[in-house]
C-alpha cells in the first residue's frame, strides 16, 4: 500500500506550493482597486429607488454642468449608439417544449425599472466625490407601479406582471425524472413524509466588492476591462458579442486577485459595460468601485425559493420514491446561468447520499421585482440537500 501522505489531496500533492500565499499573506495582493491607471476618471451610478415603474424622464442637465463632470449617460444614450443588453448564456426548455423566457439585463434602464437599485444613469467626473455629488443631482421621474417582491406574491392569482410576455411571472416550468415510477412508489408506500421550506433570499458579501476599470483605444477600437471576475472568458464573450457587438478580440478582460466571489462574480455585469462605454465616450480610462450598499442592491443574490418534497417509505423505512418541487425567485432579469442553477444542479443532487429508486423533480423559475439571482455557494445543489435532509 502506498504511503497515504503521498496521495493527491484536492487535485494537488501535499508538497505543492501555492503561488498566491506569499503575496496575499504579506499584503501584496493586487485587487482591482489597487490598479493605478493614469488619467482615470471616476464613475458613480444613479439607481432606481422603486421596485417597479415606468421611467417618465431622466433630467441630467444640472448634473452635467457640475464641477469636474465629464459626461452623464442614460439608457437613451446607449440605445442611440446600439449598445445591447446582457442576455442569459445558458437556456433550456419548459416541460411543454417552449424555450425559457429570456429577459436580458439592460446596461442602463430605458423605459422601465424592475428592481430597487437598477442602474438608470452613470456620471463620470474627475474625482469620486464630484461624480457622487453629480449623481445626486440627476432627477429621475418614475411612475411607480405595483411590484411583486417574492415568489409567493409573484405566483398569486392576478399578480402584477414583471414582464408582460411572461404569463403568471413564470420564466420556466421544467421537470425531469420518471413521474410514473414515482406515482407507483407512492401508491405502494406505507409512510409518506412531506416538507415545505422557505429558502430565504440572501445577498453575497465578498470582502472585495465588485469593481471595474475600463479603457478604450480609439485607433484599434479595442476595449480593456479590469475587473474581479470568476471567469474572464464568459465575461469577454458576452460583452463583445451581445453588448458592444464587436469581435471577441476587440475586448480584453483582465482579472488579478479576487477577494471572494462564491459564484456572484461569475457573470458579466451591467456596470462593467457602462464604464466601458463611458471610457469610449470620453476617450479616457474610467474606474468604479461598488459601495457596500451598491453590492447589496446590485450584485446577483442567492437562494430565494419555495422548496417542497414528498418522500415515500416502506414499512421498514426504506426510501421508495421522491417528489421534489421548487419555485425559485430569479429576480427581474434572466442571468447568465439561471437556467442551470434552478434546474439541473438541483436535480443532480436530489438523492443526496441515499438510494432512492424513483425520483421526479419539477422546478419553476419565477420572475420577481428583485435583484437578479445568480449562482451562490453550490448554485442550486444545497437546495436539494436541504429538502432531502
Amino acid at each position: 500500500m502506498s504511503d497515504p501522505t503521498e496521495l493527491p489531496r484536492f487535485g494537488s500533492m501535499h508538497g505543492s506550493v501555492r503561488s498566491e500565499d506569499a503575496p496575499l499573506l504579506t499584503g501584496r495582493g493586487r485587487f482591482t482597486d489597487d490598479i493605478v491607471m493614469p488619467g482615470a476618471a471616476h464613475a458613480a451610478f444613479v439607481r432606481s429607488p422603486v421596485a417597479s415603474g415606468r421611467i417618465e424622464a431622466v433630467d441630467t442637465q444640472a448634473a452635467a454642468t457640475m464641477p469636474g463632470v465629464r459626461v452623464v449617460l442614460t439608457g437613451r444614450d446607449l440605445e442611440a449608439d446600439g449598445i445591447g443588453a446582457i442576455p442569459p448564456v445558458a437556456t433550456t426548455n419548459s416541460r411543454d417544449g417552449q424555450p425559457m423566457f429570456a429577459a436580458p439585463m439592460p446596461v442602463l434602464a430605458r423605459n422601465y425599472v424592475r428592481y430597487v437599485g437598477e442602474p438608470v444613469a452613470i456620471v463620470v467626473a474627475e474625482t469620486l466625490r464630484e461624480a457622487m455629488d453629480a449623481a445626486e443631482a440627476v432627477i429621475v421621474s418614475i411612475e411607480s407601479q405595483a411590484a411583486v417582491g417574492d415568489v409567493e406574491s409573484a405566483l398569486a392569482e392576478g399578480a402584477p406582471a414583471v414582464w408582460q410576455d411572461a404569463p403568471g411571472n413564470v420564466a420556466l416550468d421544467w421537470e425531469d425524472g420518471d413521474d410514473a415510477a414515482v406515482d407507483q412508489a407512492f401508491a405502494a408506500a406505507t409512510h409518506v413524509e412531506r416538507v415545505r421550506l422557505v429558502d430565504t433570499r440572501l445577498a453575497p458579501t465578498a470582502m472585495e466588492p465588485r469593481a471595474a476599470i475600463a479603457s478604450f483605444e480609439p485607433a484599434s477600437g479595442r476595449y480593456t476591462l479590469i475587473a474581479s471576475t470568476q471567469g474572464v472568458a464568459i465575461v469577454r464573450k458576452v460583452l463583445a458579442e451581445s453588448v458592444f457587438k464587436v469581435p471577441p478580440q476587440q475586448v480584453r478582460v483582465l482579472t488579478y486577485d479576487v477577494g471572494g466571489g462564491f459564484g456572484m462574480k461569475a457573470q458579466a455585469y451591467v456596470e462593467y459595460a457602462a464604464v466601458m462605454y463611458a471610457a469610449q465616450r470620453i476617450a479616457r480610462p474610467v474606474r468604479w468601485v461598488a459601495s457596500r450598499l451598491e453590492s447589496f442592491l446590485g450584485d446577483t443574490h442567492g437562494r430565494d425559493g419555495l422548496l417542497e418534497g414528498e418522500l415515500a417509505l416502506d414499512s421498514s423505512g426504506r426510501f421508495l420514491g421522491l417528489r421534489m418541487r421548487t419555485s425559485v425567485g430569479i429576480g427581474a432579469y434572466t442571468t447568465t446561468f439561471a437556467a442551470i442553477f434552478t434546474t439541473a444542479n438541483t436535480k443532480n443532487c436530489a438523492s443526496s447520499v441515499y438510494v432512492i429508486p424513483a425520483i421526479h423533480v419539477a422546478a419553476r423559475a419565477v420572475l420577481t421585482n428583485a435583484a437578479p439571482l445568480g449562482p451562490y455557494r453550490g448554485a442550486g445543489r444545497p437546495e436539494a440537500i436541504y429538502i432531502v435532509e
